[in-house]
């Protein structure tokens, strides 16, 4: 009897709307595929020059991030600071370089990665 009910949020609810309309329209299947398939590029490029995939094994259980660790003598950070200076976004949760392309990601982005990764 004392709390008032406050504003809500149209604008969110309305971007929300538009991004599950989209998914629904691209296909979740569809679209779970082709995330996988960059994930597969990315970590077969990373793994070619010393990375460490922590990918889960089991397909059905994979998820629409890609973690990896960096190779022997280089640190997460320092990592992570390189593909920053290279305007690539990863974030570095439990000392993992952790990728998320999404649907609009093209596999030149994904290409653009590795060739980053084997610049340092």
């Amino acid at each position: 009897s004392f709390l008032e009910i406050g504003m809500s949020n149209s604008i969110g609810f309305a971007a929300l709307e538009a991004g599950i309309s989209l998914h629904l329209h691209l296909g979740i299947s569809e679209t779970r595929a082709y995330i996988q398939s960059l994930h597969d590029k990315l970590e077969d490029g990373l793994l070619s020059i010393g990375y460490k995939s922590v990918r889960q094994k089991d397909k059905s259980s994979r998820s629409s991030i890609l973690s990896m660790l960096p190779p022997k003598g280089l640190s997460t950070r320092d990592v992570a600071g390189e593909f920053a200076k290279k305007k690539i976004a990863i974030s570095t949760p439990d000392g993992h370089l952790r990728f998320a392309p999404s649907w609009p990601t093209s596999t030149k982005e994904v290409e653009y990665v590795v060739d980053a990764a084997r610049s340092f």
